[in-house]
């Protein structure tokens, strides 16, 4: 599972789609969102806004507020 204290959002998202089985295609489609912002977020080139993280909570179970602690941390270690 996921330590917060060493992985960036994408890796951390990255970790959950792996262990549920998720295509980030298919989180896209369960998110509206187009597979691109999805790659993005995967590669760590976009961040994660609250919208993103409230919808990342409704898929993968994990609260709004634990993938923006994983943001972060990745803007507070400039990743």
């Amino acid at each position: 599972m996921t330590t917060e204290a060493n992985n960036h959002q994408g890796q951390a998202l990255a970790e959950e789609l792996s262990a549920s089985g998720m295509t980030g295609t298919a989180l896209a489609a369960a998110l509206g969102i187009a597979p691109e912002v999805v790659a993005d977020l995967l590669s760590g080139r976009r961040s994660l806004d609250e919208d993103l993280a409230n919808g990342l909570a409704l898929v993968t179970g994990k609260p709004a507020t634990w993938w923006l602690r994983q943001q972060g941390r990745a803007d507070a270690e400039g990743r």
